[in-house]
């Protein structure tokens, strides 16, 4: 017991010490003979100020044989000097061999005097923490060891103990606790380590989402986390409510395209990997346009949303009905062969034989649904989407019919082989032709930017559209060799301009493993400087492979290029990834745009849409611009960009003003 740090004393039943441990001079500097040769009372060494605690504590040990209390008392060590000691008691009275008060006596001043120091450090964060908005918590190793009054709101506490000492992971959902508990360890030994979004499980058992963020703070020697959390539940239930809308139809609450296409090419993958068959239906309804004409718009926003709530519930859980424009609808039935398909559409004719009332008004409607079936008549949406159209405009012979694809329905099978064939050689024989629609500063200041667009002047059927070229050269796996023809064309046609030059990307390309260093060379051939070049990329080409995508725009952006998100529609789906990305622009679709003026929910989502994106640091471009209306209002709206019919249609280089203002 020489060399222990603790002390062992017997006393007797009133307390006088009978037995001391030679150690008591090495801790306490007192001798271990004086102790025991003349009556000594513990309670002699013991502070006064706790002299009544102590004195209650040894009372309390000797009433009660074979118990162990433990204390924290302050007494005087043999200079005068105060020093605090943890004391284990037994009480073995009772036990021959020791008939005694047993103690375990152990000096605890270096640890006291750390926690007072700790607290009076901590008064330093305390002060300007206190009127904070956000929650702030301290925590040690272990525990929490300060929260503030924000804090404290946020997680549904009324009083600092119903958090301190209890270690945050305890408060967080348990899908990311682990992680809590990790990115704490790596604060606590000196990292920095990014924000986090996280939920907080509060007292009254309700769930907050939060944004987390953690740091290292020395207090007196002591390594601590500063970890800051605040409340998102508004800006998360904002971002759903957006998130929906970029996903579903306004008008009938239905999934829309996009929200088709996504679904699809899950659907689709999961039949191929299966060997399943999948189905789709496409149909518009009969006699929608006299309903129209004859009671007006609103009757018929009325009554394409009772057809979606009939046709709804004629279809199963699994199955997506979307609107996809106007009057048209699609129905995409999953593990559905030509039999399933059939019923389903017999079951959407049936519920649309009943008639609606609408404005006050009986109205009776059929529809002509168009029906093709996966692989069968196409192994993708757009694919299937062409079919199943063909096959409706047949079905229109007769009201209230369905008709499946087949080749016979499509009376040009070998000239869209021709047409590919001929694709290819216009691509490589460099016959395509570029039009420019430049794109007006709503604001002014910005140089003039320009949109190269792609023409195909044939030689027997004159000017074929991007809606009939661009499908074929997807269809044929041209569309990376259609990109590189129109971006080399667009650098070379702007190098000796004050122009800035737009050209789109297709997923194909965005992933192409090749394409940074091709542009690098491709403008440092052409002489155009990289500011100048703006590349279009859809969302959907940075879904099919994220990471990847996100690589490749970052590897533009450090070239010089700038990047556009294209076809953003009422869409807020990416924002959560845009976020991330080094983008300068996104394009706002011309589907909402077309709603300004006639649907003030489109014009609710643009500006929600124009307010994100100017929270990002976006610059906002709106394309499709039809009308002066349309034109003041994003103006107002604060959109910085706009294109359209309206402003300017695409036309040949030789038409372009050299002058940019």
């Amino acid at each position: 017991m020489h060399n222990s740090s603790e002390i062992i004393y017997v006393l007797d039943a009133q307390g006088f010490i009978r037995y001391v441990s030679p150690n008591v001079r090495s801790v306490l500097g007192y001798n271990q003979e004086g102790h025991q040769q003349s009556p000594v009372h513990v309670l002699e060494a013991v502070h006064p100020e706790d002299q009544e605690a102590a004195q209650k504590a040894l009372a309390e040990l000797a009433a009660s044989p074979g118990i162990t209390l433990s204390y924290q008392f302050r007494i005087h060590d043999n200079r005068g000097r105060v020093r605090w000691v943890e004391v284990w008691g037994r009480n073995l009275l009772l036990e021959p061999e020791v008939a005694g008060l047993v103690f375990n006596i152990r000096d605890i001043t270096r640890q006291k005097e750390a926690e007072e120091a700790l607290l009076e450090s901590e008064k330093r964060y305390r002060a300007p923490t206190e009127t904070l908005p956000d929650g702030v918590f301290l925590h040690d190793d272990a525990k929490i060891i300060y929260a503030n009054p924000a804090g404290l709101l946020l997680a549904g506490a009324t009083r600092p103990e119903e958090l301190i000492g209890q270690p945050l992971e305890r408060f967080i959902s348990q899908e990311s606790r682990e992680q809590t508990a990790e990115r704490l360890r790596r604060v606590l030994s000196g990292e920095t380590v990014p924000q986090a979004e996280e939920v907080l499980l509060c007292l009254d058992g309700s769930e907050i989402s939060v944004e987390t963020s953690a740091a290292p703070v020395l207090v007196k020697g002591q390594r601590l986390a500063l970890v800051t959390m605040r409340d998102i539940s508004e800006r998360k239930a904002y971002q759903s409510h957006i998130a929906y809308l970029a996903h579903h139809d306004p008008l009938t609450n239905l999934p829309n395209r996009r929200l088709l296409h996504e679904r699809a090419e899950a659907l689709l993958a999961q039949s191929q990997r299966s060997g399943r068959q999948a189905a789709l239906i496409y149909f518009d309804l009969d006699l929608f346009k006299e309903v129209n004409d004859t009671l007006g718009h609103e009757a018929g926003d009325a009554l394409l949303h009772q057809v979606a709530l009939r046709v709804g519930a004629s279809i199963r859980a699994g199955d997506t009905l979307a609107r996809m424009s106007g009057d048209e609808f699609a129905i995409l039935l999953a593990d559905t062969g030509e039999t399933g398909a059939a019923e389903a559409a017999q079951r959407v004719l049936k519920t649309l034989q009943e008639p609606f009332e609408v404005a006050g008004e009986t109205v009776r409607i059929s529809a002509s649904l168009g029906l093709a079936l996966y692989p069968r008549d196409g192994d993708n949406l757009e694919a299937l989407l062409r079919a199943a159209d063909t096959a409706m405009y047949r079905a229109k012979g007769e009201h209230g019919a369905y008709t499946f694809y087949s080749l016979e329905l499509d009376p040009y099978p070998n000239e869209r082989l021709s047409l590919i064939q001929e694709l290819r050689e216009a691509i490589y024989g460099g016959k395509l032709k570029l039009h420019y629609q430049p794109i007006l500063d709503l604001h002014g200041g910005e140089p003039g930017r320009l949109e190269a667009l792609a023409r195909w002047p044939h030689p027997t059927k004159g000017m074929i559209p991007p809606s009939v070229f661009i499908p074929l050269a997807l269809e044929a796996n041209l569309i990376g060799d259609l990109d590189r023809y129109v971006l080399r064309q667009a650098v070379h046609d702007m190098a000796a301009s004050d122009f800035e030059v737009a050209v789109n990307l297709s997923s194909r390309s965005l992933l192409d493993p090749n394409l940074v260093a091709w542009v690098r060379d491709t403008l440092k051939e052409s002489g155009l400087e990289p500011r100048r070049l703006w590349l279009e990329i859809t969302e959907t080409a940075l879904m099919k492979d994220w990471q990847r995508a996100a690589e490749v725009v970052s590897a533009l952006h450090n070239l010089g290029v700038r990047l556009a998100l294209d076809d953003f529609g009422s869409g807020y789906s990416s924002l959560t990834y845009i976020k991330h990305l080094k983008l300068d622009t996104i394009k706002l679709d011309r589907a909402l745009v077309a709603g300004i003026g006639q649907d003030t929910r489109d014009e609710s989502v643009m500006r929600a849409v124009v307010s994100l994106g100017k929270d990002l640091g976006l610059r906002l471009l709106a394309e499709g611009v039809e009308t002066p209306q349309q034109l003041e209002w994003l103006r107002q709206a604060g959109c910085d960009l706009a294109q359209g019919y309206f402003i300017a249609k695409p036309m040949p280089i030789e038409e372009i003003p050299k002058d940019p203002g």
